[in-house]
């Protein structure tokens, strides 16, 4: 719901409780890999939620425009006020990238990272692989322990 609505607030408060129930502070002690602990849990959490086969499209570390985005997928149908236009269908790419801060107050700051990063390296790939979706959806998520902040944009492709 939270991806057909573009609704970063509430998609943060699901993952926070989500990560409150499933994550321990083991998971995230010194010396782990943490972005990939925070990338598997967001990758297993959508994999599990998303109908993927109604989607056409679900990928994780995927290769796109000058890098490897955390999770892109497709989205049939979602998209607000859609305006028709030659090509592009009523379908929605969201792109997320996973950040981790070294302390609470450093949440906002790498979520807006995540999403300069997606414009920067991601985008210029988009309407080559993925030239029917109307627009994209950007989702930075920085991760702190078992707490998290998303970064929304989203843009006509």
């Amino acid at each position: 719901d939270c991806f057909f609505n573009d609704d970063p607030i509430e998609l943060q408060r699901r993952l926070t409780k989500a990560m409150y129930a499933y994550v321990s502070i083991y998971d995230t002690q010194k010396g782990t890999d943490k972005e990939s602990l925070y990338h598997a849990f967001l990758n297993g959490t959508l994999s599990a939620t998303l109908d993927v086969e109604d989607q056409n499209f679900y990928a994780s570390n995927y290769k796109l425009g000058d890098g490897r985005a955390d999770i892109v997928f497709l989205l049939n149908g979602c998209i607000k006020d859609f305006v028709e236009r030659p090509g592009k269908f009523n379908r929605k790419l969201v792109i997320i990238e996973c950040k981790v801060a070294t302390n609470h107050d450093e949440l906002e700051q790498k979520a807006k990272i995540a999403i300069t990063q997606i414009k920067e390296k991601y985008l210029k790939g988009v309407d080559g692989k993925f030239p029917d979706a109307a627009v994209v959806a950007m989702y930075g998520i920085a991760f702190y322990k078992k707490e998290c902040k998303v970064s929304f944009e989203c843009v006509q492709n």
